[in-house]
């Protein structure tokens, strides 16, 4: 059942939620100053307040905008897709546009600058854009943001000619293939995601049913400390965007708040807060049934700016944030699931570093209780479970923090601590030198579920068991529903347990009834309670889960 007094939205003072399709155009840069905003499409002219002044872009709904150097839609222009926090090319150069609805979140965007920065040049799979001096951005583009099931390819000459680089992933940094400032046209194709991308995402579905408390994520640790949003004499946290983290299944990100910028400790430049808010939007935007978690460090910098973060919050993610409503600063129900949020069209929620929310009555009501201890990775989780774990039992968060950057203080868990520590009951490990092409493994040992691979739903196998292989580890694989095994049950108080009597997929629901009174046929949502049950049953058992193909996709409860 839905919590709907604390799932309830709350405007702050002058804000209005942000659904309608619509553009607004801003005077300054991370969506400050002067704006306008239109929700009528089709071909405008700038009004005089407006003309030639615009810097920033925001999109809502399913909209674009073409924008254009002069009047009545001449001189240079460029396709926008994305929230832009700061133009360069075409800055205070914008006299016309045309509003557009879009029908596909299959696009590429090319950036001027790393981090997704500076002005964009976008287009939709199956079209390209043959020259890119239709903006004067020849030889200028440093990042690509890749959406759906986009990919690109990227040409050192026009009319799609010469050498190229073809991207399946976005890119916040066009120095990692070798091709900054390189591109003079570019095409976007569909592709197809890796096997560990669809892995992810399968399981990532399948943890939504999870209370959140038990949820099993992947996270990583002070998210926006990367080389592609500043250049840092210190090595960062990070050598991927946030968008490359996302992509790749993380779903659990940290930032430091101090003020209108991110900091760390180590920075010197710092990151504005409303550029990364902005990039986490556009994502979110074009993946309505994904969810992310946002652990601040709240500095007692930030004081003073809390208002302004807040605001920012809400002028960013309108009503896709979970907030506290009622007394701010509140912990969660512990049943709730991040499926209910989703449905209840929540895509996001930020939770306090050690509980601490701040001062201000606006900051609280969109920040909630961390809950939980934080750990680092001094123990040997594969020796066993600390005794002070896991918060999983509390309704609370547990959290494995890393630092490595090549000093003499820094510590990291071990790959191989990885899958132990998950099924311990820690929610996510906030990874450092996060690697979306997996190189050390990381993504591989959050797999509790498809652990030897994804199967396709096919005739005759649209079902699925749970299979306890000679390593000690389950494994989920398709099977016939006219198949006999016994059935995982789970009673009121979340313990799992089988059936004694083997039966067929159709019978599993009638028999955990039988057997275990307010009991429901189930599925493991998390590697704690995945774990919890294999150590109590024998090498090469099987069981039914409830969990089966609708269509292409694996769905759990799917009753």
């Amino acid at each position: 059942m839905k919590k709907t007094i604390l799932i309830a939205s709350v405007l702050l003072s002058g804000i209005a939620w942000a659904e309608d399709a619509k553009v607004c155009f801003y005077e300054d840069e991370n969506f400050l100053g002067q704006k306008w905003c239109t929700q009528q499409l089709g071909q405008q002219n700038m009004p005089s307040s407006m003309n030639d002044k615009v810097t920033a872009i925001r999109l809502y709904g399913n909209t674009y905008v073409k924008v254009y150097e002069h009047g009545n839609q001449g001189g240079k222009s460029t396709t926008v897709m994305q929230d832009t926090f700061l133009f360069k090319r075409l800055n205070d150069n914008i006299s016309s546009f045309d509003l557009l609805g879009r029908t596909t979140d299959d696009f590429a965007c090319l950036y001027q600058d790393s981090g997704y920065a500076g002005t964009p040049m976008c287009a939709i799979a199956g079209e390209g854009i043959a020259d890119m001096g239709i903006a004067d951005l020849t030889n200028e583009m440093s990042s690509v943001f890749l959406s759906g099931n986009a990919g690109a390819t990227l040409y050192r000459y026009p009319n799609f000619n010469n050498s190229s680089v073809t991207l399946i992933r976005s890119s916040g940094n066009l120095k990692d293939h070798s091709f900054n400032d390189e591109a003079d046209s570019f095409r976007v194709h569909t592709r197809q995601p890796s096997t560990l991308q669809e892995q992810m995402a399968a399981q990532n579905e399948l943890v939504t049913y999870s209370p959140i408390y038990k949820a099993t994520w992947m996270g990583t640790h002070n998210s926006y400390n990367s080389g592609d949003y500043y250049w840092a004499s210190a090595k960062p946290n990070q050598s991927t965007s946030i968008i490359e983290q996302l992509e790749s299944g993380v779903r659990a990100i940290e930032i430091d708040v101090v003020g209108r910028t991110l900091k760390h400790k180590v920075d010197t430049s710092g990151t504005s807060f409303v550029r990364v808010m902005s990039e986490i939007k556009n994502w979110l935007r074009v993946n309505p049934g994904q969810f992310i978690y946002v652990k601040f460090e709240h500095s007692s910098k930030n004081e003073g700016y809390e208002q302004d973060v807040a605001r920012e919050i809400i002028e960013t993610f309108g009503n896709m944030v979970f907030r506290d409503a009622v007394n701010g600063c509140n912990y969660a129900p512990e049943s709730l699931t991040t499926k209910q949020l989703l449905d209840d069209g929540k895509q996001i929620m930020f939770f306090a570093f050690n509980g601490d929310c701040g001062n201000n009555t606006d900051y609280r009501s969109v920040i909630w209780n961390r809950m939980g201890p934080e750990t680092s990775d001094d123990h040997d989780y594969a020796a066993g479970c600390p005794s002070s774990l896991p918060a999983w039992e509390l309704g609370r968060f547990s959290t494995i923090v890393e630092d490595k950057r090549g000093w003499v203080w820094d510590h990291y868990l071990p790959v191989s601590q990885v899958r132990p520590a998950l099924e311990c009951g820690i929610n996510f490990i906030g990874r450092d030198q996060f690697l979306p092409d997996d190189a050390d493994g990381y993504i591989a040992n959050h797999i509790f579920s498809w652990r030897n691979g994804l199967e396709t739903p096919r005739v005759g196998r649209q079902h699925v068991k749970l299979s306890v292989g000679s390593d000690g580890y389950a494994h989920f694989a398709t099977a016939s529903q006219s198949e006999q095994y016994p059935a995982l049950c789970m009673n009121r108080e979340g313990q799992i347990q089988a059936t004694s009597q083997a039966v067929s997929y159709d019978q599993a629901q009638a028999t955990c009834s039988n057997e275990f009174a307010d009991s429901r046929f189930t599925v493991p949502t998390n590697a704690r309670a995945l774990s919890l049950f294999v150590k109590s049953v024998n090498e090469g058992a099987q069981f039914w889960m409830n969990y089966r193909a609708i269509g292409d996709r694996w769905v759990p409860f799917a009753e």
